[in-house]
């Protein structure tokens, strides 16, 4: 990743003072105090934040140094466009933020979507939810906030957004704020499915099941926990959303699948997801 200077609670953080943090980091990690090399990330380079944003009620946020929280989904763009500019600041959206590439069905399901109800290695289980994007609930939301997904030409200029889309390829590498789609449902089920092959995968509305979830997560990544519990599905998935960007930005395995033109978002990089999901669309042109 290369080096950036920010400007971080009244003083100016130079270049030399970013690789001396990114370095400390690496020794932290290498040294097993995963959580602490995570800190220096989070409080010096970029601050991550996982939102689910459950249009009907509340949106659910989950921040390192916060913890979760809730906003009420009329007041999330508002709470959001407030957020400082001065830090790095990625957010980790639970919605679709991008439309179909080309075809007939460009305005309904994505390839990102065909990849998990297709594929014969990633087909998700029943309890796993992979909404065709033009069938979810939140555009709302998701357009009030960001001006995303850009449908047409008559949509605002990406670069006219208040925060950049990470639509492909790896984390940013610059200040600046930007907005990633993420889908924890999937990525528990990427992380767990090898201990629970029968599942059950239905935790949304079946608090066994999501207590079962949770404790078989809770030991594939045991280190990056956070200090309490979730108390139900939406703090799960905030948390797993916010996990996924820490990863992503500390370059430790996890990936953004697909492209603007496939529809993407963050998954753990396991079982060659990327090469099968790739092998999947060129299989489609």
């Amino acid at each position: 990743m290369t080096p950036f200077s920010k400007r971080k609670a009244g003083f100016f953080v130079t270049n030399d003072d970013i690789q001396g943090c990114m370095a400390i980091q690496q020794i932290l990690h290498d040294e097993g105090n995963y959580h602490a090399s995570l800190v220096i990330y989070w409080e010096i380079i970029m601050k991550v934040v996982g939102i689910d944003p459950a249009p009907k009620k509340h949106a659910t946020l989950f921040e390192r140094s916060s913890g979760w929280s809730e906003i009420d989904a009329h007041l999330l763009p508002q709470v959001i466009d407030k957020w400082p500019n001065s830090n790095g600041l990625l957010l980790c959206w639970d919605a679709p933020l991008t439309v179909g590439g080309y075809g007939s069905g460009r305005y309904y399901e994505r390839d990102i979507e065909r990849f998990f109800h297709n594929h014969k290695d990633f087909m998700v289980p029943e309890g796993i939810s992979v909404l065709p994007f033009a069938g979810c609930s939140h555009w709302a939301v998701t357009h009030a906030t960001f001006g995303l997904p850009k449908t047409g030409k008559w949509s605002f200029p990406l670069a006219d957004l208040p925060f950049a889309l990470r639509e492909t390829g790896g984390p940013p590498d610059q200040i600046g704020r930007f907005v990633v789609e993420v889908h924890p449902a999937v990525s528990l089920w990427l992380w767990c499915r090898e201990r629970m092959p029968n599942g059950p995968w239905t935790y949304k509305t079946r608090k066994a099941n999501r207590e079962l979830i949770w404790k078989t997560f809770s030991n594939v990544i045991p280190h990056y926990l956070p200090e309490r519990e979730p108390k139900n599905d939406d703090e799960i998935d905030s948390f797993v959303a916010c996990l996924l960007g820490e990863l992503w930005i500390t370059q430790q395995n996890v990936v953004l699948l697909g492209c603007i033109g496939t529809g993407s978002f963050l998954v753990p990089d396991r079982d060659n997801i990327a090469a099968a999901f790739q092998h999947f669309v060129d299989s489609r042109q």
